[in-house]
């Protein structure tokens, strides 16, 4: 078997990977070793409801957004239907105070709500959220019409979330917001996170933020049908167990579980980071590269209880909402942000998330010992039920029947995701970071793990991959005119 270019994975990451180089002539497969293609981003059904495990909303589907200014140039932006979320506020936060925080869409109208919420915090909300627009103003993808490759100069600063808003004026309650709900899009607390990295994955979603029609399987069905059209072949319930490489660092292939081998003159992995050491041969990289794989936390594995609600809140519909802790890492949230039965406020489908309850995670990953089923079910069944309780504390006029519960193990088996992490893995102020191009020649890295988490970091990930096959000056301004 013989291929110009392989994927692996085909998540939207992979998917995107294969459109911009179908598009420009590359001869593309992808290999998926889930029996369907995109396992995270596609929907499942449970009793007639329809479940989203990976997609609820994003960030750049405004028309001049990213994701839509990619969809117009594949041309499948006619089949990917934008709903936009609620109008007063796509997210709500309530804080430790019983204090409830709107996030509308647009940076004008987020700044009237958080100083109305924050009122002592007038000069730091305007001096944080000037900074973000200018980030995103100056930085290419956030800003398509920039050259590819453009970045704001306040990416290069070391000052982390905390210690900016300390230097603004900010009071420990607004920090403690923005902390919080940055955790929630990224996974890395406020100490640990460089400003300019905060600014560049929320500041997107205060732009503005919607959701699509159909939840994951409308993004994900959309991009495989156009896939087809454009002659890319797709190859599902086969993992590629090994990457060939000669004694010179030059890429041969892959190799199937399957027994088969694909020659191939590009790979990309859009796998979780650390399972490269078991798919790259031990000298085709240099050691430095295996150490940073190993030494890599992970962000927080999720614990996600989907329920069938009766009576939903308006609040809740078309939005998600959080509950904060003193302890940024401790939050709860309910979205109901995927329109499944978006016009319906009799019966929706909320997913309820929340990091992980450790017992939990240890019966989904028992250190040096056997999984033991029976008490995996009974933690998880315990853990959904806590959560529904939670909700129903929350929300006590509105009834929640659980449909399904997804937990770390479940991410795990399904998707190839890294003991469930949530976005991957953390980045750290001072911390490795990777880059699509490997020392193997024609061999390169995307997914959330590369650039930034999330739909939106994926496919900026996912660009900068192409890039190093097909030289950007190639396809880039035809993106940017769409």
């Amino acid at each position: 078997m013989r291929s110009g270019c392989v994927i692996i994975g085909s998540g939207f990451g992979g998917l995107l990977c294969a459109l911009v180089l179908a598009k420009n002539g590359k001869k593309v497969t992808v290999i998926e070793q889930c029996k369907h293609p995109a396992p995270l981003l596609s929907s499942f059904t449970r009793n007639g409801w329809s479940c989203d495990p990976g997609f609820h909303y994003s960030a750049g589907l405004e028309p001049d957004g990213l994701l839509s200014t990619l969809f117009r140039y594949l041309e499948a932006g006619r089949e990917i239907d934008i709903e936009p979320l609620n109008p007063n506020g796509h997210d709500v936060i309530k804080l430790p105070d019983r204090s409830r925080v709107p996030l509308p869409n647009g940076f004008a109208p987020l700044r009237k709500s958080l100083e109305e919420n924050f009122p002592a915090d007038r000069n730091a909300i305007a001096a944080y959220l000037n900074k973000t627009e200018r980030i995103l103003r100056t930085t290419s993808f956030m800003n398509p019409k920039l050259g590819f490759g453009e970045f704001s100069e306040d990416l290069n600063s070391m000052e982390s979330l905390e210690e900016y808003l300390i230097s603004v004026g900010a009071s420990e309650r607004f920090r403690k917001f923005a902390g919080a709900y940055g955790y929630t899009l990224y996974g890395t607390t406020s100490e640990e996170t460089s400003i300019g990295a905060h600014c560049l994955a929320v500041g997107p979603f205060y732009k503005h933020t919607a959701t699509i029609k159909g939840g994951g399987s409308g993004l994900a069905q959309p991009l495989l049908n156009k896939l087809s059209k454009l002659g890319g072949e797709l190859i599902t319930g086969c993992a590629v167990c090994s990457v060939s490489v000669d004694e010179n660092r030059n890429l041969k292939g892959v190799e199937l579980d399957n027994g088969e081998f694909m020659e191939a003159a590009n790979v990309v992995s859009t796998v979780h980071p650390q399972l490269l050491e078991n798919l790259l041969p031990e000298k085709s990289e240099r050691p430095i590269f295996f150490h940073k794989l190993r030494n890599f936390t992970n962000t927080f594995s999720p614990l996600v209880v989907y329920a069938l609600l009766k009576n939903c809140p308006p609040e809740l519909q078309g939005a998600t909402f959080y509950r904060f802790q003193e302890r940024t890492t401790d939050f709860w949230g309910v979205s109901c942000a995927v329109p499944s039965d978006y016009k319906s406020t009799e019966q929706r489908v909320a997913a309820i998330l929340r990091p992980c309850p450790e017992a939990l995670f240890k019966a989904c990953f028992p250190n040096d010992k056997a999984f033991v089923p029976e008490v995996y079910e009974a933690e998880k069944s315990a853990a959904a039920a806590d959560a529904l309780a939670e909700f129903h504390k929350c929300f006590p006029g509105c009834r929640g029947t659980l449909l399904e519960t997804l937990t770390p193990h479940s991410y795990q088996r399904y998707t190839g995701t890294m003991r469930g992490s949530m976005f991957g893995v953390e980045r750290k102020i001072f911390s490795s970071v990777l880059t699509p191009r490997t020392a193997i020649r024609g061999f390169y890295l995307a997914g959330q793990s590369v650039k930034s988490p999330g739909i939106l970091g994926t496919a900026v990930a996912s660009l900068n991959a192409v890039a190093e096959i097909i030289p950007h000056g190639h396809w880039w301004p035809k993106v940017a005119d769409s």
